[in-house]
């Protein structure tokens, strides 16, 4: 059996996409969205080395009372330590969750110094525990207080340092996009990405309102960044379409296809079964630098998770794998799928 450390992924170029699936798009950037235990270091390296996105964003750091030490900014943005780039040179912004203005700016500073390429602000967290501390998307209901956060981080870090905000539509309503967006501009941010969605809407399938964000460019020379349900192709053109901006962020299909970036530019087509498991065993072997065999184990199935979102083919897989209570044995399970998938297009060739 090959070694998970010794594996390599499969060529990140693919087979080319049909090549009408984005013709007529201008290329815009693609960025790779935070997303609270799921796109961490390990994550993001595994990502970064398959894709090419322009950069990506850390887990949320919450700010409360206290001006963040390094240590909490580097354990959870450790690429700090590395130049500010994952292990393939893309750029990692740190985000930061908070409501008080002086903190979370005197706490973006420190990742600044600590080599930070970007800061972006999250109010755009629909957790009801975030919110409940007036956190992520709750302060979205307040909009004087996310261009006064906004302002004091702008205000505080040096001006080459690009300081963006993650917000949604509002908190109840689309209709208050508006003053959220004249406060983040009067604040002076860099870019403002825009998760088509209100809190009220979480994820739910079918409330992602794209349409809603064109209008809002009226209101600001700010660049735009369009979030929500942006899964493929398709989508792709769709959300740029109806919301009038090029540049896309993706979050959890970028886990559930992992090449999702070079489908979305033309560069390749989806993983296929043997490809997706080939990534997990790479990200198994980048974690097993870090971490506890049970920590794997439970990243993997997570990772999975999510991959058979796309691929309900491996379900049976999944199932084996999640009653699996051995690393090894779960690394062996995925191994066989590898080898019964390429067997099987052995078969059909």
């Amino acid at each position: 059996m090959t070694s998970a450390q010794d594996r390599k992924l499969p060529d990140n170029s693919g087979s080319a996409a049909p090549e009408n699936t984005v013709s007529g798009l201008t290329p815009g950037r693609v960025v790779l969205a935070p997303m609270e235990g799921v796109l961490d270091y390990a994550m993001r390296r595994l990502l970064t080395e398959i894709n090419r996105y322009d950069w990506c964003v850390s887990e949320f750091v919450r700010v409360s009372e206290v001006v963040l030490p390094e240590k909490v900014i580097l354990k959870e943005a450790p690429e700090l330590s590395e130049g500010g780039v994952t292990s393939a040179g893309t750029p990692v912004w740190v985000q930061l969750l908070g409501s008080r203005p002086a903190t979370v700016a005197a706490s973006a500073l420190v990742a600044v110094k600590l080599g930070a390429p970007g800061i972006d602000l999250n109010f755009g967290c629909p957790s009801r525990l975030v919110n409940r501390s007036l956190g992520g998307a709750a302060v979205l209901r307040t909009p004087d207080l996310v261009g006064d956060v906004a302002r004091a981080v702008r205000d505080m870090v040096p001006p080459e340092i690009p300081v963006s905000a993650k917000i949604r539509l509002g908190w109840a309503d689309a209709a208050e996009a508006p003053e959220i967006i004249r406060n983040l501009d009067r604040a002076g941010v860099s870019l403002i990405t825009i998760h088509a969605r209100t809190r009220h809407d979480v994820y739910a399938p079918g409330t992602v309102k794209w349409e809603a964000v064109n209008p809002l460019r009226e209101l600001t020379r700010i660049p735009m960044i369009i979030n929500g349900d942006i899964i493929d192709p398709v989508s792709y053109a769709r959300a740029r379409e109806l919301s009038g901006l090029r540049d896309v962020m993706v979050g959890r299909q970028a886990v559930a296809v992992p090449n999702l970036e070079r489908v979305l530019r033309g560069k390749a087509q989806p993983f296929d079964v043997s490809s997706s498991l080939e990534a997990c065993l790479r990200f198994a072997a980048i974690l097993s630098r870090r971490t506890e065999d049970h920590f794997i184990k439970a990243r993997i199935k997570q990772f999975l998770g999510y991959v058979r979102k796309a691929r309900p083919e491996i379900q049976d897989l999944f199932r084996e794998v999640c009653r699996n209570e051995t690393l090894s044995g779960i690394l062996a399970v995925i191994e066989a799928g590898i080898r019964n998938q390429r067997e099987a297009n052995h078969t059909e060739v």
